[in-house]
């Protein structure tokens, strides 16, 4: 499974990570915005 966190601070989204590794989630994309995280989802 492939995450993309939408987050705009580096702090929040290590949070995040550290919650989803946890669950054997390790597959996981950070984009500040919404643009770039729509750009990253065409690029996967």
């Amino acid at each position: 499974m492939k995450i993309l966190n939408i987050e705009d601070t580096a702090t929040k989204h290590a949070e995040i990570c550290i919650v989803l590794r946890r669950f054997g989630i390790t597959d996981i994309d950070w984009a500040k915005n919404l643009e770039d995280g729509i750009e990253l989802l065409k690029k996967s």
